[in-house]
């Protein structure tokens, strides 16, 4: 005959032992402080306390630990379908959140279908024979990317992926083209470093908005029939591919300068 109320025959099979809750906790910590590593990296890269490929390094491997953590954070979720466990899901949940939660800003900012673009980062609108960087050229580091063009490879590549990216022509005296040229570069807001008027060269660069990353711009002007024919090179400093970014800017210069 019991004599002790119901509730103290309750079964304990569901209570997490000591270590898998540990385990838990330590795993929700880590995704916590992940998620802080990576909005330090921007940060600071911003306020110059770490150059801005360490920057970027931390706030890129941050985002891939957060998916791994936001990975296991599900498990523990799943688990929780079968053993019942409440304890479970909330561990499972105070890491699925924070660990993907750096991943989804990311692909939301930059657009799902940028992660489908070629690993380039030089884009020419004439691809046999570019544009050449000169005062670029003197200011690049040994940790950035050649300003030499890659050729066939690179050209195969975006001709596929961006066949729309095409000099520009336009009935203008090259004179009148350059000029051009240089206020395009001024109301999208880059910096001129090189102008050349004797070659038709006007050289500049943009920088993301980020991570401050530069990526360099040329405009070459040569004589076309009775106008001027308008070539545009745009290229990143870092990394091996640009999510379009470069392909993006040009087709910004030819929509701007055909609305002049």
């Amino acid at each position: 005959m019991k004599t002790n109320p119901d509730w103290q025959f309750a079964s304990t099979a569901n209570t997490p032992e000591p270590k898998t809750r540990l385990i838990i906790r330590i795993g929700a910590l880590l995704a916590l402080l992940n998620l802080g590593l990576v909005i330090a990296g921007p940060f600071a890269h911003h306020y110059e306390l770490l150059p801005v490929m360490t920057a970027f390094r931390l706030f890129f491997n941050s985002v891939l630990a957060g998916l791994v953590l936001g990975v296991l954070g599900l498990l523990l979720i799943l688990t929780t379908w079968l053993s019942h466990n409440r304890f479970n899901s909330k561990g499972g949940l105070m890491m699925l959140i924070p660990g993907l939660l750096p991943a989804a800003i990311v692909i939301a900012f930059i657009g799902p279908a940028s992660l489908g673009k070629p690993m380039i980062h030089d884009i020419s609108t004439d691809t046999v024979n570019p544009p050449q960087f000169i005062e670029i050229k003197k200011q690049c580091t040994t940790d950035q990317n050649p300003v030499d063009y890659k050729g066939t490879v690179i050209a195969a590549l975006q001709m596929t992926a961006y066949p729309d990216i095409k000099p520009i022509m336009t009935s203008m005296s090259t004179d009148d083209a350059l000029t051009e040229a240089i206020q395009v570069v001024k109301d999208l807001g880059w910096e001129i470093i090189n102008v050349d008027y004797n070659t038709g060269i006007v050289e500049a660069y943009d920088r993301t908005r980020i991570f401050g990353f530069t990526d360099d711009i040329i405009f070459r002007i040569t004589p076309e029939g009775s106008g001027s024919r308008i070539d545009v090179r745009s290229a990143s400093r870092y990394g091996k591919g640009d999510l379009g970014k470069n392909a993006e800017r040009i087709r910004l210069v030819i929509k701007t300068f055909r609305a002049s």
